[in-house]
């Protein structure tokens, strides 16, 4: 998985009147430092790298829905006419959140300052997405940054509208989970202890169906709060370790590779991606080989960059894109669209239809899963309940028979 770039630089530096200045700033690479102070006419004199939190990381980024909104309004209003700088000035007059006025000023003032857009992105927005700046330097250099924009507003509004989807087909599985979970813990805490205590007045040995239900209500009742606390403990110990070990990134990758449902899920989803990035940048011009570098940034899959690299090195050599897809193993119609697009010329075209084939998959895999989901948690929110009614009453039958 890839690290995130951005981090905290602590710079000292003197302007044209030899006044000393210092501060912070969040940004890629110290080069960017230096560009930025130096179109508000300070030298650097020394930088420092500092790292940067998780939370002061999220706390700077664009939020996905507002880089969506504002590259798309930027997009209508390119095509409109207007020049760049007027749009930014006339959306920052739009903008009612205070984060996205703030980020497009900066826009403004690096553009007045004699930056492009692609150098204002990358000093000003260090957390946008990385391959946007070669996008979008691309674009300006071939004058079609209206173009670039409209595919990325396109592009980022189909990814948001599908995570929406998903976000709503899950709500309902997600809350009939959480309650199972607190109607059983309410269970095991407050109503089985109470049946604990009627059975301790039995003379007769107790089901095993009901030890094994007192023995779990029991656990749960002494050491469910520091249980709760150990299981967050280790979950955010692991995705802190999977960030820096890349070992365990692949192990991670190989268990979900084998996964039932989720392989297919994720590999359809990672080819979409593929095709849609490819897609974007051999429109704006990008070599071949240069694009599938570029895909390497928004590739989290360790073993799926590995194969990236190794095609990489098979174009440079003069090898077919088709050919290198056949020899890792990927889908038999992508070979045969790409292919296809190899000798027609049209590979980008090619593989944006085939981006939009593969999220039509990926939108019928995840209701298929989802509608699996939601009977199996019926089934197993019904199999508990009648784990713990046999289990509680039990012993209360074979007593009435005694009595009998």
């Amino acid at each position: 998985m890839k690290h995130r770039k951005a981090t905290w630089f602590e710079w000292q530096g003197f302007d044209r009147q030899l006044n000393f200045h210092q501060g912070r700033q969040l940004a890629n690479n110290e080069q960017d430092i230096t560009r930025l102070l130096a179109i508000q006419g300070i030298t650097v004199h020394e930088v420092k790298k500092r790292p940067v939190s998780r939370w002061e990381y999220y706390r700077h980024s664009v939020r996905p829905r507002d880089r969506t909104q504002l590259i798309g309004q930027l997009t209508l209003l390119l095509q409109s006419g207007l020049a760049l700088l007027p749009s930014l000035k006339l959306l920052k007059q739009q903008q009612t959140r205070q984060h996205c006025q703030q980020l497009l000023q900066q826009w403004i003032t690096h553009l007045e300052n004699g930056c492009s857009f692609s150098q204002a992105l990358q000093i000003s927005t260090p957390t946008w997405p990385q391959s946007d700046y070669q996008y979008f330097y691309i674009a300006e250099q071939t004058g079609q940054l209206d173009l670039m924009c409209q595919r990325l507003a396109k592009y980022y509004q189909g990814r948001q509208q599908r995570q929406e989807k998903l976000a709503q087909a899950l709500r309902y599985p997600l809350i009939v989970l959480s309650v199972a979970l607190l109607i059983t813990y309410l269970m095991l805490t407050k109503m089985v202890p109470t049946f604990a205590q009627m059975f301790a007045q039995f003379d007769h040995d107790l089901p095993w169906l009901t030890m094994k239900l007192l023995a779990i209500s029991g656990w749960a009742t002494q050491y469910s709060l520091w249980g709760f606390l150990a299981f967050v403990s280790l979950f955010f110990s692991f995705k802190l370790m999977l960030n820096y070990i890349p070992s365990l990134q692949r192990l991670v990758a190989k268990a979900l590779s084998v996964t039932p449902l989720l392989n297919n899920l994720m590999a359809t989803q990672y080819y979409s991606q593929l095709c849609a990035t490819l897609a974007i940048t051999l429109s704006a011009g990008i070599a071949l080989s240069q694009a599938l570098k570029t895909l390497q940034d928004t590739v989290h899959n360790p073993i799926e960059q590995e194969k990236i690299t190794a095609i990489v090195q098979a174009l440079e050599q003069g090898h077919a894109f088709s050919t290198q897809l056949t020899k890792h193993h990927f889908p038999d119609d992508m070979i045969a669209m790409v292919e296809l697009g190899e000798n027609s010329g049209d590979l980008a075209g090619v593989l944006t239809q085939l981006a939009k084939n593969y999220q039509i998959k990926i939108e019928q895999k995840t209701q298929r899963i989802i509608s699996l989901i939601e009977p199996t948690l019926i089934l197993g929110l019904g199999a508990l309940i009648a784990f713990m009614i046999m289990a509680l009453y039990m012993p209360i039958f074979n007593l009435m028979n005694v009595i009998i």
